[in-house]
């Protein structure tokens, strides 16, 4: 695990993540109730009984995992998490301060066909660039680009 280099633009890592949408036409109470029931789970996640079930899964599997995939939560939540992985350290790795200096330069993801350009066309290209000596990097990333930008991009 590590940052990504900055590029001509300066830093960026993106990062896909799950997320929950409440229905701005629902009624209060259900917006109420759905922003708790999303809290609650969250903090299920980071709860003593989830952490153990996780790291004795992962312990079966013979596998390692991570907690949390980003630091989102401070004070006596984290805490709490952290301590009740103590007995998985074994099984939970810890990015440490990668995390904290990875959030500041997040970007989401692209708006459009962002599984296509990864999977079609930046997938390919890289997988060039570490199996063939003579590839060129910025050759195959300036193409990649077009070729998206042509077949999705001007389309819309």
């Amino acid at each position: 695990m590590a940052l990504l280099p900055a590029g001509p633009a300066g830093r960026a890592n993106q990062m896909g993540a799950n997320y929950s949408i409440i229905n701005p036409n629902s009624k209060p109470e259900v917006q109420q109730a759905a922003f708790k029931w999303i809290m609650w789970s969250l903090l299920d996640e980071l709860s003593k009984e989830r952490i153990s079930e996780k790291g004795e899964d992962l312990r079966k599997r013979g596998q390692v995992g991570m907690l949390s995939v980003l630091p989102i939560f401070n004070g006596d939540i984290a805490g709490r998490a952290q301590a009740a992985a103590k007995e998985y350290s074994d099984v939970f790795i810890s990015f440490g301060d990668i995390w904290q200096e990875a959030v500041k330069y997040m970007r989401t993801e692209p708006p459009m066909f962002c599984q296509q350009l990864y999977s079609e066309y930046l997938g390919p290209a890289v997988e060039s660039v570490l199996t063939e000596r003579t590839a060129d990097p910025a050759r195959l990333m300036k193409k990649a680009a077009q070729d998206f930008e042509t077949r999705f991009l001007n389309k819309q």
